[in-house]
């Protein structure tokens, strides 16, 4: 196995670990999911667990789209979930902490072992 397969293998492994806890962490979450927009690197392994997600540069580009939604009650809650693998090699764009610092959230959930994760909502 080349060196570049081995990357890929760990990062899907660790990118299904952390659906796996996100997951679980998401079940607590105090908001509604049937509104809810989850906004993660993990966002296709999301989409498997029947979470409604996109990645955050999607969710950048389609900022006002969103705001639409908010305004109309169709969505009433966006987590951010952060992940190991958004601040390593395998990020793209600003990523979930991009998301993050152009705006104001509120710490939901913190995960207790690793990889470790963190849910944001927006406000």
């Amino acid at each position: 196995m080349t060196t570049a397969s081995t990357v890929a293998v760990v990062a899907v492994t660790c990118l299904m670990l952390c659906t796996f806890i996100a997951g679980a962490m998401l079940r607590d979450a105090p908001d509604d999911p049937r509104y809810t927009l989850c906004v993660s690197s993990a966002f296709q392994f999301l989409l498997l667990e029947g979470h409604a997600t996109m990645s955050a540069d999607r969710a950048t580009e389609r900022a006002q789209l969103l705001r639409d939604l908010q305004q109309r009650g169709d969505l009433r809650a966006i987590y951010v979930i952060e992940t190991p693998l958004d601040q390593g090699p395998a990020a793209t764009g600003d990523g979930p902490r991009g998301l993050l610092a152009r705006g104001g959230s509120e710490l939901i959930a913190t995960g207790r072992r690793e990889p470790l994760l963190r849910i944001h909502r927006l406000r």
